[in-house]
C-alpha cells in the first residue's frame, strides 16, 4: 500500500491568475535585464573595435587580453613602450562625454594608477576618440570631457574633449 498525499488546497481563479502574471512580470523583467546587459556588451565590444582601428591606423600595436573579466581592455604598443588602457562606448549628453570608472549598481575594487595608463573613449555620435591619461582622472571614479561649448560659456575647470583626441 502507497503513501496517501493531500491534495493541495485548491486555490481561487484570481489566485491563480495573479501568481501566473507575476511569474509572466518576473520573467519578462529578467529577460529585459538580459536584453539590456547584453546591449551594454555588444556596445563596449563595438567600442573596443572601433578603438582598436583607430590605434592600428594610427600606427600602435594593440593587444588584447584572453581574460575577459580583465581590468584592462587593451594593451598599446609603441616605440617599444606599452600602455594599459579600459575603453569606454560614450554617447554624448548635454554636450559632454561621461566616463564611470565604477559601476553603481555592483560593489568592484576602484582602479588605482598601478591598474591602468589610460582611458580610452569611443564617442559613437561623433566618431571620435579620445586617450584620457589615468593620472588626470585619479583618484576620482569618474569625469565629464566637454565635446561642445557649454551654455553659459564657462572655460574653467573644463575637461575638453578635443585636447585627449587622437
Amino acid at each position: 500500500m502507497g503513501v496517501r498525499v493531500s491534495p493541495a488546497a485548491p486555490q481561487r481563479v484570481g489566485q491563480q491568475q495573479t501568481a501566473r502574471k507575476y511569474t509572466e512580470g518576473s520573467d519578462l523583467i529578467r529577460e529585459m535585464n538580459v536584453k539590456k546587459n547584453k546591449l551594454t556588451h555588444i556596445k563596449g565590444l563595438i567600442g573596443e573595435l572601433e578603438f582598436t582601428s583607430r590605434l592600428i591606423k594610427n600606427g600602435w600595436g594593440v593587444f588584447t587580453p584572453l581574460d575577459q573579466n580583465s581590468r584592462v581592455d587593451l594593451i598599446l604598443e609603441r616605440e617599444g613602450k606599452l600602455k594599459k588602457i579600459q575603453v569606454k562606448y560614450c554617447t554624448p549628453y548635454r554636450g559632454c562625454l561621461r566616463i564611470d570608472l565604477e559601476h553603481r549598481l555592483r560593489k568592484t575594487i576602484p582602479l588605482t594608477p598601478s591598474d591602468l595608463d589610460a582611458i580610452g573613449v569611443y564617442d559613437s555620435t561623433n566618431k571620435k576618440f579620445y586617450l584620457v591619461p589615468f593620472s588626470s582622472i585619479y583618484p576620482r571614479q569618474g569625469v565629464w570631457l566637454r565635446v561642445s561649448k557649454s551654455g553659459n560659456n564657462q572655460d574653467k575647470n573644463i575637461h575638453w574633449a578635443k585636447d585627449f583626441e587622437i
